[in-house]
Protein backbone atom coordinates (compact mmCIF):
# COMPACT_ATOMS: atom_id res chain seq x y z
CA UNK A 1 0.00 0.00 0.00
CA UNK A 2 1.29 3.34 -0.65
CA UNK A 3 0.49 6.58 0.72
CA UNK A 4 0.39 9.91 -0.83
CA UNK A 5 -0.18 13.28 0.58
CA UNK A 6 -2.25 15.89 -1.55
CA UNK A 7 -0.88 18.75 -0.72
CA UNK A 8 1.03 22.16 -3.18
CA UNK A 9 2.47 23.84 -0.05
CA UNK A 10 6.19 22.96 0.95
CA UNK A 11 6.31 23.52 4.28
CA UNK A 12 3.04 21.02 4.71
CA UNK A 13 5.06 18.65 2.13
CA UNK A 14 8.32 19.09 4.39
CA UNK A 15 6.51 18.74 7.82
CA UNK A 16 4.75 15.79 7.11
CA UNK A 17 7.24 13.89 5.21
CA UNK A 18 9.83 13.98 8.63
CA UNK A 19 6.73 12.63 10.42
CA UNK A 20 4.96 10.00 8.27
CA UNK A 21 6.18 7.08 5.90
CA UNK A 22 4.94 9.04 2.96
CA UNK A 23 5.51 7.84 -0.74
CA UNK A 24 5.13 11.07 -2.56
CA UNK A 25 2.53 13.54 -3.08
CA UNK A 26 -0.45 14.58 -5.76
CA UNK A 27 -1.02 17.77 -7.12
CA UNK A 28 -4.18 19.09 -9.32
CA UNK A 29 -4.53 22.60 -10.95
CA UNK A 30 -6.84 23.51 -8.54
CA UNK A 31 -4.43 23.56 -6.21
CA UNK A 32 -1.78 24.73 -7.96
CA UNK A 33 -4.24 28.03 -8.48
CA UNK A 34 -4.30 27.96 -4.45
CA UNK A 35 -0.79 29.44 -4.43
CA UNK A 36 -1.71 32.52 -6.59
CA UNK A 37 0.35 33.88 -9.81
CA UNK A 38 3.47 32.38 -9.08
CA UNK A 39 6.47 31.18 -11.03
CA UNK A 40 5.43 27.75 -12.13
CA UNK A 41 8.64 26.81 -13.08
CA UNK A 42 10.06 27.84 -10.13
CA UNK A 43 7.29 26.30 -8.05
CA UNK A 44 7.73 23.13 -9.39
CA UNK A 45 10.86 23.03 -8.69
CA UNK A 46 10.49 23.84 -5.23
CA UNK A 47 8.16 21.05 -4.53
CA UNK A 48 10.50 18.47 -6.31
CA UNK A 49 12.86 19.32 -3.80
CA UNK A 50 10.74 18.97 -1.18
CA UNK A 51 9.71 15.59 -2.49
CA UNK A 52 13.16 14.55 -2.72
CA UNK A 53 13.11 10.83 -4.64
CA UNK A 54 9.88 9.90 -3.92
CA UNK A 55 6.96 10.24 -6.17
CA UNK A 56 5.83 13.55 -8.03
CA UNK A 57 2.03 13.26 -9.78
CA UNK A 58 0.78 16.51 -11.33
CA UNK A 59 -1.67 17.23 -13.73
CA UNK A 60 -1.60 18.93 -17.66
CA UNK A 61 -4.62 21.52 -17.85
CA UNK A 62 -4.98 20.98 -21.51
CA UNK A 63 -8.14 19.40 -22.88
CA UNK A 64 -6.21 19.39 -26.24
CA UNK A 65 -4.69 16.00 -27.22
CA UNK A 66 -1.49 18.05 -28.84
CA UNK A 67 -1.07 20.26 -25.88
CA UNK A 68 -1.65 17.96 -23.22
CA UNK A 69 1.59 15.89 -24.53
CA UNK A 70 3.60 19.67 -24.72
CA UNK A 71 2.59 19.83 -21.87
CA UNK A 72 3.96 16.73 -20.20
CA UNK A 73 7.34 17.36 -21.79
CA UNK A 74 7.43 20.90 -19.87
CA UNK A 75 6.65 19.34 -16.72
CA UNK A 76 8.86 17.00 -17.40
CA UNK A 77 11.48 18.76 -18.01
CA UNK A 78 11.23 20.78 -15.28
CA UNK A 79 11.09 17.67 -12.37
CA UNK A 80 12.01 15.01 -14.45
CA UNK A 81 10.81 11.73 -16.23
CA UNK A 82 10.43 10.16 -13.05
CA UNK A 83 7.46 12.35 -12.45
CA UNK A 84 4.15 11.02 -12.91
CA UNK A 85 1.52 13.33 -15.47
CA UNK A 86 -1.85 12.74 -14.12
CA UNK A 87 -4.32 13.26 -17.11
CA UNK A 88 -8.13 12.93 -17.09
CA UNK A 89 -9.12 9.64 -18.44
CA UNK A 90 -12.05 10.61 -21.00
CA UNK A 91 -11.56 10.22 -24.65
CA UNK A 92 -8.84 12.73 -25.60
CA UNK A 93 -7.11 11.46 -22.37
CA UNK A 94 -7.01 8.18 -23.06
CA UNK A 95 -5.38 8.64 -26.37
CA UNK A 96 -3.03 11.25 -24.90
CA UNK A 97 -1.91 8.38 -22.10
CA UNK A 98 -1.10 6.04 -25.02
CA UNK A 99 1.07 8.51 -27.11
CA UNK A 100 2.46 9.49 -23.73
CA UNK A 101 3.27 5.90 -22.76
CA UNK A 102 4.66 4.72 -26.38
CA UNK A 103 7.40 7.88 -25.44
CA UNK A 104 8.57 6.62 -22.24
CA UNK A 105 6.23 8.95 -19.92
CA UNK A 106 5.30 7.30 -16.73
CA UNK A 107 1.31 8.32 -16.13
CA UNK A 108 -1.68 8.64 -14.18
CA UNK A 109 -5.32 8.63 -15.67
CA UNK A 110 -7.60 10.48 -12.72
CA UNK A 111 -10.91 11.70 -12.67
CA UNK A 112 -12.03 8.08 -12.75
CA UNK A 113 -15.86 7.75 -12.23
CA UNK A 114 -16.52 3.97 -13.85
CA UNK A 115 -14.60 1.12 -13.82
CA UNK A 116 -14.57 1.57 -18.21
CA UNK A 117 -12.67 4.43 -17.60
CA UNK A 118 -10.09 2.89 -15.32
CA UNK A 119 -9.58 0.09 -17.41
CA UNK A 120 -9.31 1.99 -20.91
CA UNK A 121 -6.60 3.54 -19.21
CA UNK A 122 -4.81 0.81 -17.96
CA UNK A 123 -4.71 -0.88 -20.93
CA UNK A 124 -3.69 2.39 -22.85
CA UNK A 125 -0.45 2.09 -20.10
CA UNK A 126 -1.20 3.97 -17.40
CA UNK A 127 1.14 3.36 -14.43
CA UNK A 128 -2.00 4.46 -12.09
CA UNK A 129 -5.68 5.20 -12.11
CA UNK A 130 -6.98 7.55 -9.83
CA UNK A 131 -10.97 6.85 -8.71
CA UNK A 132 -12.36 9.20 -6.87
CA UNK A 133 -13.96 7.69 -3.73
CA UNK A 134 -15.96 10.73 -1.85
CA UNK A 135 -16.75 12.73 -5.19
CA UNK A 136 -18.60 9.43 -6.68
CA UNK A 137 -20.18 9.02 -3.55
CA UNK A 138 -21.97 12.52 -3.81
CA UNK A 139 -22.85 11.87 -7.45
CA UNK A 140 -24.78 8.78 -6.12
CA UNK A 141 -21.92 5.86 -7.64
CA UNK A 142 -21.49 3.13 -5.96
CA UNK A 143 -17.89 3.69 -5.65
CA UNK A 144 -16.73 0.33 -3.51
CA UNK A 145 -17.97 -1.54 -5.86
CA UNK A 146 -16.33 0.42 -8.40
CA UNK A 147 -12.94 -0.30 -6.97
CA UNK A 148 -13.66 -3.84 -6.63
CA UNK A 149 -14.14 -4.03 -9.77
CA UNK A 150 -11.15 -2.42 -10.89
CA UNK A 151 -9.19 -4.35 -8.30
CA UNK A 152 -10.63 -7.48 -9.48
CA UNK A 153 -9.61 -6.28 -13.19
CA UNK A 154 -6.06 -5.43 -11.90
CA UNK A 155 -4.95 -8.64 -9.93
CA UNK A 156 -7.08 -11.20 -12.98
CA UNK A 157 -5.70 -9.47 -15.82
CA UNK A 158 -1.49 -9.34 -14.79
CA UNK A 159 -2.04 -5.57 -15.10
CA UNK A 160 1.27 -3.35 -14.26
CA UNK A 161 -0.59 -0.70 -13.50
CA UNK A 162 -2.08 0.31 -9.87
CA UNK A 163 -5.15 1.89 -8.43
CA UNK A 164 -5.14 4.83 -6.16
CA UNK A 165 -8.20 6.02 -4.17
CA UNK A 166 -8.43 9.69 -3.92
CA UNK A 167 -10.95 11.95 -2.85
CA UNK A 168 -10.73 10.19 0.67
CA UNK A 169 -12.59 12.14 3.48
CA UNK A 170 -13.57 10.26 6.15
CA UNK A 171 -12.14 7.27 8.34
CA UNK A 172 -14.60 5.33 6.86
CA UNK A 173 -13.81 6.02 2.88
CA UNK A 174 -10.59 5.23 4.04
CA UNK A 175 -11.12 2.15 5.24
CA UNK A 176 -13.48 1.11 2.23
CA UNK A 177 -10.48 1.75 -0.16
CA UNK A 178 -8.32 -0.47 1.41
CA UNK A 179 -10.53 -3.08 2.04
CA UNK A 180 -11.63 -3.03 -1.99
CA UNK A 181 -7.92 -3.54 -2.99
CA UNK A 182 -6.98 -0.03 -3.53
CA UNK A 183 -2.84 -0.14 -4.26
CA UNK A 184 -2.43 3.64 -3.20
CA UNK A 185 -4.76 5.75 -1.23
CA UNK A 186 -3.76 9.98 -1.01
CA UNK A 187 -4.69 11.87 1.80
CA UNK A 188 -5.53 15.07 2.74
CA UNK A 189 -2.77 16.89 5.63
CA UNK A 190 -5.67 17.75 7.67
CA UNK A 191 -7.18 14.47 7.76
CA UNK A 192 -4.22 12.40 8.70
CA UNK A 193 -3.75 14.75 11.77
CA UNK A 194 -7.09 14.09 12.33
CA UNK A 195 -7.34 10.34 12.39
CA UNK A 196 -3.64 9.87 14.00
CA UNK A 197 -4.98 12.42 16.92
CA UNK A 198 -8.15 11.03 17.67
CA UNK A 199 -9.77 11.27 20.51
CA UNK A 200 -10.31 7.98 22.24
CA UNK A 201 -6.37 7.12 21.84
CA UNK A 202 -5.30 10.18 23.36
CA UNK A 203 -7.98 9.84 25.91
CA UNK A 204 -6.56 6.50 26.75
CA UNK A 205 -2.72 7.03 26.20
CA UNK A 206 -3.86 9.57 29.00
CA UNK A 207 -5.03 6.80 31.12
CA UNK A 208 -2.22 4.69 31.20
CA UNK A 209 0.12 7.65 31.70
CA UNK A 210 -1.85 8.93 34.74
CA UNK A 211 -1.61 5.31 36.28
CA UNK A 212 2.58 5.41 35.52
CA UNK A 213 2.26 8.81 37.58
CA UNK A 214 0.22 7.50 40.45
CA UNK A 215 2.88 5.10 41.49
CA UNK A 216 6.37 7.26 40.10
CA UNK A 217 5.41 10.95 40.78
CA UNK A 218 3.55 13.67 37.97
CA UNK A 219 6.23 14.09 35.34
CA UNK A 220 8.26 11.27 36.09
CA UNK A 221 9.47 9.07 32.89
CA UNK A 222 11.16 6.08 31.86
CA UNK A 223 14.30 8.20 31.07
CA UNK A 224 14.67 9.01 34.63
CA UNK A 225 16.31 5.47 34.77
CA UNK A 226 18.64 5.57 32.50
CA UNK A 227 22.17 5.69 34.16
Amino acid sequence: MELFLNEERVEVIEKYFDIYPLDGITLNPKMIGSLGKIDYAKTLKALRKAVGNKKFFTQVTSPVYEEILEEAEYICSITGKETYIKVPANEIGIKAIRALHARGFRTLGTLCFTTIQAVMALQAGADYVAVLYNYMVKAGYNASRTLSEIATYINQSGCQGKMMGVGVRTMEEFGACVACGSQAINLNANNITEWIMNEPSAIITKNFLDGWEATWGTGSKIKDFIK
